[in-house]
């Protein structure tokens, strides 16, 4: 169970990472100031962060996380399909998309902690820091791959986090429960998370199937 969790959490840090700096560091193809578009990129960071603290609070650190590598993925494949002289269009909508994953790393950071037991927490932050770094690491290398065909540096980019947030739908909710101490924890928590779930979805059908049987009319019998 552990190890599904650091691989779904290290996914997410890895998609986060590797778009945040693909966004970051072409900001030159708008075509405007670069200066002023670094500006910018940088001032979104801030009501997004404030939006991320409140969507984890009232929704938790599951849903928040997901629906911004979501966000982030749909607003970065938008723009491969625009026009090129929809400049302006598409820096907005890269600016949405930075502004989420940069939401995101708040969040993922909160999360990660959470996630694991007391007995590994700096394994899992340690291995969640490293899919970062290298996610930040590979995304200049879609450049070069930019150059042969314009289309591809977009779809990666965009495709990569929604891949992520997929995955992050596996990952069990952490809002309001107490930290956890032993990898025995994690897993009986997940197994009530599992079980819970089913209990849903078993009482969910079973109304179903009631609400489509015909209903019993009462004959009256006279005396």
């Amino acid at each position: 169970m552990a190890k599904r969790i650091r691989e779904g959490n290290s996914l997410q840090r890895f998609s986060t990472g590797f778009s945040f700096y693909g966004l970051s560091l072409d900001v030159q193809k708008f075509g405007f100031n670069i200066y002023w578009t670094q500006v910018l990129f940088s001032v979104v960071d801030i009501p997004t962060k404030l939006l991320t603290g409140l969507s984890m609070a009232y929704f938790g650190r599951r849903i928040t996380t997901v629906s911004l590598l979501l966000v982030a993925g749909c607003m970065i494949l938008i723009t491969a399909f625009l026009p090129q002289d929809m400049n302006t269009f598409q820096m907005i909508l890269c600016l949405f998309g930075k502004g989420s994953l940069a939401g995101c790393f708040s969040c993922l950071y909160l999360y990660t902690m959470e996630l694991f037991p007391t007995e590994v927490r700096q394994i899992g932050m340690s291995a969640g820091i490293f899919s970062t770094r290298l996610g930040s690491l590979l995304s200049p290398l879609v450049y070069i791959l930019g150059n042969h065909s314009p289309l591809l540096q977009p779809v990666i980019f965009g495709l990569v986090p929604i891949l992520a947030a997929a995955a992050g739908t596996f990952l069990m909710e952490t809002n309001n429960q107490p930290l956890l101490n032993t990898i025995q924890e994690t897993e009986k928590r997940i197994k009530m998370a599992h079980d819970k779930q089913r209990n849903v979805s078993e009482n969910t059908t079973k109304n179903g199937l009631v609400a489509l049987l015909p209903e019993k009319t009462k004959v009256e019998c006279p005396v």
